[in-house]
């Protein structure tokens, strides 16, 4: 058994050029988002996302990420976007795709990612989980998400800093190299 690991500020946490992140969606989406803002705690957590990728882009330490994530949080943006469109009129989702109004939210989607490039701060990757992985998640399916158990098994193999703002992080996962948070509920959380 792994010495007991509480999850950290993230904005507390010091940054140095050597550090190899891996960030959740959950954090990851806030700050790719320009229209996440929907009240005041989303604007808040927009915010601190910001704050914490200008830290990582300043030290220049690496930002991992999968395509998986990538898919998920385009999926989840659009998704998003079609909801705030449609108000109470249903609007087919295919049919939402190809408005000018969706090109233009996928447009500062990319900006927010060009900006991660252009300071070449992302190394894009790839994984592979073996078949007692998925034995393995299948004993704990009913406590987190396929995703969330992907992201963080790959994080452990790699060696990766874990950075989520996920509620649901409660199962507790051994050798992850450090956890980060900026949802205050997570902070100083054992896992």
């Amino acid at each position: 058994m792994s010495q007991l690991r509480k999850v950290i500020d993230a904005l507390s946490y010091k940054i140095s050029p050597n550090d190899k992140f891996f960030i959740d969606s959950s954090v990851f989406l806030p700050f790719l988002d320009a229209n996440y803002d929907k009240d005041v705690n989303s604007k808040k957590l927009q915010r601190q996302a910001q704050i914490f990728f200008k830290n990582v882009m300043t030290k220049k330490a690496k930002i991992f990420i999968l395509p998986e994530l990538l898919s998920e949080c385009y999926n989840r943006y659009i998704h998003n976007m079609h909801e705030k469109a449609g108000g109470k009129e249903v609007i087919d989702y295919k049919a939402y795709r190809k408005t000018e109004e969706c090109k233009q939210f996928v447009e500062s989607f990319k900006l927010q990612l060009s900006q991660l490039l252009e300071e070449k701060v992302v190394e894009f990757d790839s994984f592979k989980l073996e078949t007692e992985d998925i034995e393995d998640f299948f004993k704990i399916f009913n406590k987190i998400d396929f995703n969330d158990y992907l992201f963080m098994k790959y994080a452990k193999c790699k060696g990766l800093i874990f950075v989520t703002n996920d509620k649901d992080f409660s199962v507790r996962f051994d050798n992850l190299k450090l956890v980060l948070s900026l949802n205050k509920t997570l902070i100083g959380r054992p896992y």
